[in-house]
């Protein structure tokens, strides 16, 4: 009331209603984004409080259309994909970290093959580690060194 040096309570609710029926207007044309996407002049009429909905709908400025993009397909829903399917490049490593940790008496876990592997200068994933050691448990201790476990090796 103030700003508007208004003294009529209800005049200010009418005005205050105008104000905010011109927001609403603004938002349904120009979306979210409506300060940014409505054109000048009906940003400065709606900030100093004379801009009405009428206003809005009859005296407003053609904006262009706005040429939007065509949609992008929607992102492939993120499934756990087989993580078997490049480790062959990655068995000789492991074979290797296999060997070491035997040697060092240590049993071989996913995490000592990750770290192993990585400590090679080759980078290899929590998920792939995983992967890799189930293969080469697969491939048996005659394609491996064996494995002592750590409760006999102390």
């Amino acid at each position: 009331m103030v700003l508007w040096e208004i003294r009529s309570y209800p005049e200010a609710l009418g005005r205050e209603r105008e104000r905010i029926l011109a927001k609403t207007e603004l938002q349904d044309r120009y979306g979210l984004l409506w300060r940014w996407k409505a054109t000048r002049r009906e940003r400065a009429l709606y900030r100093l409080g004379e801009l009405t909905p009428k206003d809005v709908t009859v005296k407003a400025v053609r904006v262009p259309q706005e040429v939007t993009p065509p949609a992008l397909p929607p992102a492939p829903r993120t499934t756990k994909k087989p993580v078997t399917a490049n480790l062959g490049d990655l068995i000789p490593l492991g074979r290797q970290v296999a060997a070491d940790l035997t040697a060092q008496g240590k049993s071989l876990t996913r995490d000592r093959l990750r770290d192993g592997i990585r400590s090679l200068g080759q980078s290899i994933s929590t998920d792939r580690a995983g992967a890799l050691l189930a293969q080469l448990k697969r491939q048996g201790p005659e394609n491996r060194p064996s494995a002592v476990p750590e409760d006999e090796a102390a």
